[in-house]
């Protein structure tokens, strides 16, 4: 939380207040696209 933003925080407690409605969730993360492109021509190779 230390290096959260104050807009940050401020979304993390309307999450976890459910203020923005019910269970409502933030999802991220990072893919790195080369990675992913690799494996996705490896696998239609495969097909």
């Amino acid at each position: 939380m230390t290096r959260l933003s104050a807009q940050e925080v401020d979304l993390y407690d309307d999450l976890v207040t459910d203020r923005l409605g019910d269970r409502v969730r933030l999802e991220q993360e990072r893919i790195d696209w080369a990675w992913a492109e690799a494996r996705i021509k490896t696998a239609a190779a495969d097909l």
